[in-house]
């Protein structure tokens, strides 16, 4: 597990109003990613959005997906990178935390009335228009290729 947090005042997720700068990090937290992750935080605060994760508490007495749940609930943005999501070598499955998560974003913003109606969300795919077949709507507006280089993202 990577050793990236996200900075944030203590018991923050539990907040219960959208935040208009909050955005949620829907990406991996591995070593490999690190880089990644510290150019998409960079940037979102050097506009003046927070980023926001479940590996912000570490309060090990909440369930994660509640950690989830509430930081969605509470960020008016998602980065959902799904570019990431590849065949573990040992059992031949994919990872399926990310794309279950973009859903819940996604849900959130279909069923979670006037409130959340405005979310915001930004997918990256490894290539141009794939994506999982789950989300064949949205193809064509909200994805960005990824590339697994940080020199090409300049």
């Amino acid at each position: 597990m990577s050793k990236t947090s996200f900075p944030a005042p203590p018991l923050k997720w539990l907040r219960v109003t959208v935040n208009p700068n909050d955005v949620f990090i829907n990406c991996p937290f591995d070593e490999s990613y690190d880089g990644f992750v510290y150019a998409i935080c960079f940037t979102l605060i050097y506009c003046g959005f927070v980023p926001r994760s479940a590996l912000e508490s570490t309060d090990a007495g909440i369930v994660r997906i509640e950690k989830i749940n509430s930081i969605i609930e509470q960020s008016n943005f998602g980065i959902h990178d799904l570019s990431f999501t590849h065949l573990d070598p040992h059992n031949q499955l994919p990872r399926f935390n990310m794309p279950f998560e973009l859903g819940l974003f996604l849900g959130c913003r279909r069923f979670g009335g006037k409130a959340h109606a405005d979310k915001r969300t930004l997918i990256f795919v490894s290539q141009p228009l794939r994506i999982p077949a789950v989300y064949f709507r949205y193809r064509r507006t909200g994805c960005a290729c990824a590339s697994r280089s940080t020199e090409s993202c300049c």
